[in-house]
């Protein structure tokens, strides 16, 4: 008799266990002072806000969604015959690039909201679309076609401009809505004019083929 105790204690153990009253696990509850912890989305970069599009042949590309009221277009393609590309927004059409053969351009496009690309080409080929940034002046050059940065207006006055190249060597700026043609010359030029900036933030828009150069006298 001296052992029943112990075998009472045994079943009520059992029996709190098999009912759930001794388990370790219970649902989760709120707690007052404790901070629940979810996974976050990856936080968006200045690479991320990039849109590419490629493709091979004649293509009509799927509509996307530009944030930016200006942006900077990087065409390419490596076909030996026409390449055109065309910029369809809100029932407008922009003639980005009408060029033969392997070839590489940065145009400029205007208007944020959906925009789809009509493409003639007979090789592999790439659009690529990227906010202006910001530039760390007005001065600029480069080779070849270009789109420069954003950056604040300077006082208006002379601007010497070069270029080495064979073909056209056309410069134009854009201040806020207004955009004026600054350079337009064929071949190898140097000169100056005056340029005369609108308050708002500008950016230049240059077609060369050669290296070339603006920056003020």
């Amino acid at each position: 008799m001296r052992y029943l105790p112990t075998a009472l204690l045994l079943l009520i153990s059992a029996f709190l266990v098999a009912c759930g009253g001794g388990g370790t696990e219970q649902s989760a509850v709120d707690q007052p002072g404790v901070t629940a912890v979810v996974d976050q989305p990856p936080a968006v970069t200045a690479a991320a806000e990039t849109i590419t599009l490629s493709g091979t042949g004649a293509t009509v590309t799927e509509a996307v969604t530009l944030p930016w009221s200006a942006a900077r277009v990087i065409c390419s393609h490596n076909g030996r015959r026409n390449f055109v590309v065309t910029a369809h927004q809100d029932g407008t059409e922009s003639l980005l690039v009408n060029v033969i053969g392997k070839y590489q351009s940065i145009r400029p496009l205007f208007g944020a909201g959906e925009v789809y690309f009509a493409i003639d080409a007979d090789g592999d080929w790439t659009v690529t679309v990227e906010p202006l940034g910001q530039a760390d002046g007005a001065p600029f050059a480069g080779s070849g076609p270009a789109v420069s940065g954003l950056f604040d207006a300077p006082a208006s006055g002379p601007w010497a401009y070069s270029h080495d190249g064979s073909r056209n060597f056309v410069v134009r700026l854009h201040c806020g809505a207004s955009s004026d043609l600054v350079v337009n010359e064929i071949g190898k030029v140097s000169g100056s004019t005056v340029v005369s900036f609108a308050p708002e933030p500008c950016f230049w828009d240059v077609e060369g083929d050669g290296n070339w150069s603006l920056a003020p006298e």
